[in-house]
């Protein structure tokens, strides 16, 4: 959690720096909304990320599972009852 917040500040700020930026280049003016959008994009990637790396995570610890002998299964799930 603690690196979610720490990329979605980091993406913010960014995007803070480069519409104040547009704000000095002819023809383009900084847009508030547009921090607001690339905000709800990064955390958008981020979810994404999430829930791809648990799926992973989820996987491999079941075939890391299906590896334990029966035995010592029992004896795992019996210490953690």
């Amino acid at each position: 959690f603690k690196y979610t917040i720490i990329s979605l500040a980091i993406a913010a700020t960014y995007s803070c720096i480069d519409e104040f930026h547009q704000s000095f280049i002819p023809e383009r003016d900084g847009n508030p909304l547009d921090i607001l959008i690339d905000s709800l994009g990064t955390l958008a990637g981020i979810s994404i990320f999430i829930v791809f790396y648990s799926i992973y995570h989820a996987r491999k610890q079941k075939k890391a599972w299906k590896k334990i002998s029966p035995l010592s299964k029992r004896l795992i799930l019996h210490l953690q009852y």
